[in-house]
């Protein structure tokens, strides 16, 4: 049994040390049709995640980020129990729609970042709790109409390389497509049809599955037998 096999066994029973989560908020001009639901609802959200933290007593590190033809990040391993939400205003700045979509790179990016954090999260643990072996989960939740300019097999296959990896160590994972072509990125990347959540591409239907973020962060479930 691997040690995340354990990790898994073990978590049903006792939460993590620590949660480090990403949320990757597609931002490309295609998104226009979302009417800033993202904008609106991922302070709540955040905000809601905070709440949780403190009463679950998981340390929840967070990074939003939003990409267009560029990724940027609103917060970046931001701990939710000791620092607060940007303003609002922050939001509007960072997450209206504009250029073109590079989905395929940034989500690469995203996934080096998890893991750099993770380790990061790790290395500096008292030596009092890191000889325990404490669980410390990676989470990464995409937003996206799933349109990429750029694609090409290189990228693919290095996206599907360091996912596949990810997986491995546990990574928590879903993707949230707003749009009926389900197939581009599920095929592309290997993605099971439990990675996936679909829904429309309008500002109720993106702000209700929004509204269920803390649930789906709550309840995906580890895929350690990724193939």
């Amino acid at each position: 049994m691997t040690k995340y096999e354990k990790n898994k066994k073990r978590s049903r029973l006792t939460p993590p040390l620590a949660n480090i989560i990403c949320c990757l908020i597609d931002r490309s001009a295609s998104t226009i049709d979302m009417g800033g639901a993202p904008i609106f609802e991922m302070k709540n959200q955040i905000d809601i995640l905070r709440e949780n933290s403190s009463k679950s007593n998981v340390d929840i590190r967070f990074t939003l980020a939003s990409f267009n033809d560029n990724i940027e990040y609103l917060m970046i391993n931001k701990s939710l129990i000791r620092e607060p939400t940007p303003e609002r205003d922050k939001f509007i700045e960072m997450l209206r729609p504009k250029g073109r979509s590079k989905l395929y790179e940034s989500i690469l990016r995203c996934l080096q970042l998890l893991e750099k954090q993770r380790q990061d999260y790790i290395k500096n643990l008292p030596s009092s709790v890191s000889k325990l072996d404490p669980e410390v989960v990676t989470s990464l939740i995409i937003l996206t109409d799933n349109i990429d300019i750029q694609i090409d097999e290189e990228l693919k296959d290095k996206v599907q390389y360091t996912l596949k990896k990810s997986f491995n160590r546990g990574l928590r994972f879903k993707i949230i497509i707003a749009n009926s072509y389900t197939k581009n990125i599920e095929e592309a990347l290997n993605l099971k049809s439990s990675h996936i959540i679909q829904t429309e591409c309008n500002y109720s239907s993106i702000r209700n599955t929004l509204k269920k973020l803390n649930s789906i962060i709550k309840n995906i479930d580890n895929e350690y037998t990724y193939i």
